[in-house]
């Protein structure tokens, strides 16, 4: 595929979608997703971030191990013209604490393994996150993911225009010496 001008990451899905529909995008132990049916699923769930109240410039964290909701997560979150906020499931409560309230997040998409670090993590960080967990768990303070994926791709809105130049996430040091610093781009 040759672009022609320069592009958003959102962008790149969109016109990898376009160009190879039925190739198989994401293959793991749930099974397959096609570019289309990929392409498909991250508008959904950006829907669902924004009628959250996810917007562009927003920042959106995720603690998840190595699958497919992660790379979902990634790609919404860009489409919406927000940042993410890669989390590092090694660290303690009070570390992802300080991290959500650097990063002055708006949710926090997490596996449900983790979901008791991320419910404490919030309880320390001080303004409001919303808990956006996936898996089968219930519990009174989060969403669950599969839930931001309802409705149909016809009742999808519009998405902002993303510039290629525009920031796209939040990075963490270790901060082995002093408190992790973020850095974005």
């Amino acid at each position: 595929m040759v672009l022609d001008r320069a592009i958003s990451v959102s962008d790149i899905l969109r016109a990898t979608a376009c160009a190879t529909p039925q190739k198989d995008a994401v293959v793991d132990e749930a099974g397959s997703l096609t570019y289309r049916e990929f392409d498909e699923t991250v508008d959904r769930l950006a829907a669902g971030l924004q009628r959250l109240g996810v917007g562009s410039g927003d920042r959106v964290a995720y603690l998840l191990w190595n699958q497919r909701e992660l790379l979902l997560s990634y790609f919404s979150i860009a489409r919406l013209g927000a940042l993410t906020v890669s989390l590092n499931f090694r660290l303690t409560a009070e570390e992802l604490a300080y991290q959500l309230s650097a990063a002055q997040c708006k949710a926090l998409i997490v596996d449900e393994e983790l979901a008791g670090l991320a419910s404490q993590a919030i309880a320390n960080s001080g303004p409001q996150i919303q808990l956006i967990v996936c898996g089968n768990g219930e519990r009174p303070d989060q969403l669950r993911f599969d839930d931001l994926l309802g409705g149909s791709t016809e009742d999808i809105p519009s998405f902002p225009i993303v510039s290629s130049d525009a920031d796209s996430g939040i990075w963490f040091t270790s901060g082995t010496s002093r408190p992790a610093e973020g850095s974005g781009g």
